[in-house]
């Protein structure tokens, strides 16, 4: 199961994930990550505190997400990875793509 809470604050859009991200939800976060891009956020952070699960199709999604972050200018950021989260993202080489920081450095740069 997966819960998906967004808030906005300031010029920046937080995206809550709570539970295991399958591939049977992906669409579901896609959907509410292309409803927050269009009101053109300066970024958008995945907070991760409560993802405990991951497959393949949400590793593979967050790649999508990068890439749309990208085309429209917006800066994507990820934070509060749980260390099995972070194993996952370092064994796919994600890692290498995406912005990790400390929600504190998110609301100090972006929801300031």
């Amino acid at each position: 199961m997966l819960v998906i809470n967004s808030m906005q604050r300031d010029g920046a859009v937080v995206i809550l994930l709570k539970g295991s991200l399958m591939s049977d939800r992906t669409m579901d976060v896609e959907r509410v990550f292309l409803e927050e891009m269009r009101k053109e956020p300066r970024a958008i952070g995945f907070d991760l505190k409560d993802l405990v699960g991951l497959d393949s199709s949400g590793l593979g999604l967050f790649m999508r997400l990068r890439k749309e972050a990208v085309k429209n200018k917006i800066d994507l950021v990820f934070f509060n990875i749980t260390e099995s989260i972070i194993a996952l993202f370092d064994i796919s080489k994600l890692s290498n793509f995406i912005t990790v920081m400390t929600e504190d450095a998110f609301r100090e740069r972006y929801a300031g």
